[in-house]
């Protein structure tokens, strides 16, 4: 009876493992066969819980980095997969290219988690280290000489710093930190390389939506000072940019938002034939 009894449960255990369900613990009481083969199923259900979990997080960070141009949203998801993985705080340093707010400090950093800030006094020391090695695993800080603390700050136990290239370009660094020292193994660097490479993928974005901005900006300046009458319209036929001496010519314009049709914006029949 106790076999017949580990066997169905073990059968139970599979059809809802194959279902989805993967919540349920095996339960072990035995250490015959029977018991190494119930450790064995409860292991593989362990595993894919944690698979099917990396996955969804990696499709969030995916997702958030095709929906938004803006680096600080962009990038909150990702750290909060990255946290996922047994991370006490989860931290990103940038060159500050990424943004178009330009400041004196190089570097731009994000992060979450518990307390965060009082770790990025090793912001700029990791951003130095991964320019030269794309993954820095630390098992174990207060051994590693090359990295300074200060003493009133109680270093984490083990930190894992992975660079962010894309397309041969150099934007900075992912770290996790652990509480506790650790070994990193093979399927952890691999989720957690894969959440830099969206992050490396939101900073390329970020850098080119920050250039083209402040070029917009820079030639809506120039247009604006002009005194010749300006009007830019996008491949749709929309408005983009107008500038002041063309609002201002009577018989030009009649409506002068943003996004009209130009059919619209024309009040010159004469000058809308010849536009389109």
């Amino acid at each position: 009876k106790p076999i017949t009894h580990t066997v169905q449960t073990l059968s139970l255990q599979a059809n809802k493992i194959a279902q989805g369900d993967l919540d349920h613990t095996i339960e072990i009481n035995s250490v015959d066969e029977f018991g190494q083969l119930a450790v064995a199923f409860e292991q593989m259900r362990l595993r894919l819980r944690d698979r099917l979990d990396e996955l969804k997080h990696l499709l969030i960070s995916s997702q958030s980095v095709a929906e938004h141009l803006d680096i600080y949203e962009a990038i909150q998801p990702i750290l909060e997969a990255a946290l996922a993985s047994g991370g006490a705080q989860a931290r990103v340093v940038f060159t500050n290219q990424v943004v178009m707010e330009q400041s004196d400090t190089p570097l731009l950093s994000i992060g979450a988690g518990d307390k965060n800030e009082l770790l990025s006094v090793l912001d700029k020391q990791l951003y130095e280290l991964l320019k030269y090695q794309d993954i820095l695993p630390i098992p174990n800080l207060a051994r590693l000489r090359r990295i300074n603390m200060p003493q009133y700050i109680v270093p984490p136990g083990a930190v894992l710093g992975i660079a962010l290239h894309h397309e041969n370009e150099y934007f900075g660094a992912l770290w996790i930190a652990y509480r506790k020292p650790k070994t990193f193994g093979d399927e952890e660097i691999r989720y957690l390389s894969t959440l830099a490479g969206h992050v490396a993928m939101a900073a390329a974005n970020a850098k080119l939506y920050a250039t083209a901005e402040m070029g917009r900006q820079q030639l809506e300046a120039v247009l604006t000072s002009t005194p010749e009458p300006v009007m830019v319209f996008n491949e749709s036929d929309q408005l983009i940019l107008i500038n002041p001496s063309a609002s201002q010519i009577r018989g030009l314009v009649k409506n002068a938002a943003i996004g009209t049709k130009i059919n619209e914006v024309l009040e010159n029949e004469t000058l809308l034939e010849l536009l389109t």
